[in-house]
């Protein structure tokens, strides 16, 4: 028989213990609050951390959370225990730092659209991902006046103009601002309003008089863009009221108006419709074959029935799009289209497949 010494048996027994341990999984670490150190992950983790930005959240359900400053890579200035009641109900999401080491994950936050970020923590703006939880992955915007009261609608007129500014969670200085009008409403097909492209836009009558409906109306909104990230604001209802103080005679565009819900007599100083011109919309809408969808922004021009249009409008390059227009029973593919000089009687309105 053979005898295996003490100092053997110890060895083998330390052996299947190190086999043992490299069976078992790892242990996970928990989060620590305290994690503020220098070296944070970068952005290639394993979780995509930086798919939040632009999200908004809510604060969880703690009676108060961990503040530190934009400089805590450095100083590790901290400001603890800040009642949540001194703070935005909602927030923006506009960065994060991961320490992969520690399994510390913290958010740069700042006021979402409607929102005061309290200035006595105007320094700090990262706080413990621990004590927030995301509401509205895709973000949000919205419109407002100058006081920042929310704006769903406003009422415009000949001689006045309105002035609102969006706000968005998405917070960069590339961001894009894009003010759009509802030319179709039945679709819900937008446009873009040539030269509205900041965060405060002045709404006119003759911004919108030519898309109302027939209850004198339009509707706006503000498409706001960072990188591949977009997030819409809600429409706002424009009202258009014609002003019977006004003493000169009232612009032809104004003239849809005056003879369709005000009919005044032509000493009231409005121009009637004898007086007025009417206008018609143009329209090519680039959509799928299957007419479903929109491939590309549309063309539209107003016109009066006295113009004669010649020019030739090329379709939208769009990848995997071949442009189709419907002739004497057949779509036929073409990459242009010509108006043909005649006077306009109506809304013209082109399909393009």
């Amino acid at each position: 028989m053979k005898i295996i010494s003490k100092g053997r048996r110890l060895l083998l027994f330390v052996l299947a213990f190190a086999m043992l341990l490299t069976m078992l999984p790892p242990l996970s670490v928990p989060a620590q609050s305290d994690g503020l150190v220098d070296s944070l992950a970068s952005n290639s983790d394993p979780v995509d951390y930086g798919a939040n930005i632009g999200a908004v959240a809510q604060w969880y359900n703690v009676s108060s959370v961990l503040l530190a400053s934009n400089h805590y890579k450095s100083s590790g200035d901290v400001c603890s225990g800040v009642p949540v009641r001194l703070l935005p109900q909602k927030l923006a999401i506009v960065d994060y730092a991961y320490n992969e080491a520690n399994a510390v994950l913290w958010y740069k936050v700042d006021a979402a659209p409607g929102y005061t970020w309290p200035e006595e923590y105007a320094n700090y703006h990262w706080v413990d991902a621990y004590t927030i939880r995301i509401v509205a992955q895709n973000g949000m915007a919205g419109v407002f006046d100058a006081e920042r009261n929310p704006v769903t609608e406003v009422t415009v007129s000949n001689t006045n103009a309105v002035t609102v500014k969006a706000e968005t969670s998405l917070q960069s200085a590339d961001i894009a601002y894009k003010w759009q009008i509802c030319y179709d409403t039945a679709n819900d097909l937008w446009v873009n309003i040539a030269g509205e492209n900041s965060a405060e836009i002045t709404i006119t009558a003759g911004m919108i008089v030519s898309l109302m409906d027939e209850n004198c109306q339009a509707r706006v909104r503000c498409v706001t863009t960072v990188g591949t990230k977009s997030v819409t604001t809600d429409p706002v209802t424009v009202t258009f009221q014609l002003n019977y103080d006004v003493e000169e005679a009232t612009p032809a565009v104004y003239n849809r108006m005056a003879r369709n819900a005000y009919a005044p007599s032509s000493d009231s100083g409005v121009a009637t419709a004898a007086e007025t011109t009417t206008t018609y919309k143009v329209i090519l809408q680039y959509l799928d074959e299957n007419g479903e969808n929109v491939v590309a922004d549309p063309y539209t021009s107003i016109v009066s029935p006295s113009t004669i249009l010649t020019n030739t409008i090329s379709f939208p390059r769009v990848l995997g799009y071949e442009p189709h227009v419907y002739k004497d029973g057949n779509w036929v593919r073409q990459d242009t289209y010509t108006f043909d000089g005649k006077p306009f009687t109506g809304n013209f309105t082109l399909e393009v497949r």
